[in-house]
């Protein structure tokens, strides 16, 4: 055995094994840089699929209380060309975060206000029919046990005068 200088420092051994220590450690450099990168390549593909998760959930939200709006103005519209007696009861699957149902009987409109994944978000949607109420701030629509999420029934009945109530009954 003879003294070699091997990664810098001399060490008594022989060449082949000095080479070998070499390779060794050429090997843990390469695979310590294929695992990095995998964890980078890891990383972003997370983040994109949580982006991704994100944004359809919040368009879910939507697709659901824009279904519940167009059916409540429909329905409303419908019994109020019929007339009185008529009378029409609706199930309404309702989203969650829904912070407010809100008619406003002058603007003939219904506005839902939500938690959206940027903030609150509004969706309106307008009536052709009269909606009549108690008074200006009877909001049936916007009591905790209707917005909040799950089935729910709307009893929508033509009243006198060419006006129609909405009634939120259970």
């Amino acid at each position: 055995m003879e003294n070699v200088l091997c990664n810098e420092r001399i060490v008594q051994s022989d060449k082949k094994s000095c080479k070998n220590l070499r390779k060794k450690a050429q090997v843990s450099i390469e695979y310590t840089l294929v695992i990095g990168l995998i964890i980078v390549a890891l990383t972003i593909v997370v983040a994109v699929a949580l982006s991704y998760s994100t944004s359809a959930k919040h368009q879910i939200i939507m697709n659901q209380i824009d279904k519940v709006g167009k059916k409540i103005v429909e329905t409303t519209d419908t019994v109020y060309y019929l007339g009185p007696p008529s009378k029409a009861t609706i199930d309404l699957t309702m989203p969650s975060n829904i912070q407010s149902i809100l008619i406003n009987r002058a603007a003939k409109s219904i506005t839902f206000k939500f938690t959206g994944s940027t903030g609150d978000a509004y969706s309106i949607y307008y009536f052709k029919a009269n909606i009549n109420g108690v008074d200006a701030l009877d909001q049936p629509l916007d009591k905790d046990t209707f917005k909040s999420a799950g089935l729910k029934h709307l009893i929508i009945t033509a009243g006198e005068n060419s006006n129609v109530t909405l009634v939120s009954a259970f």
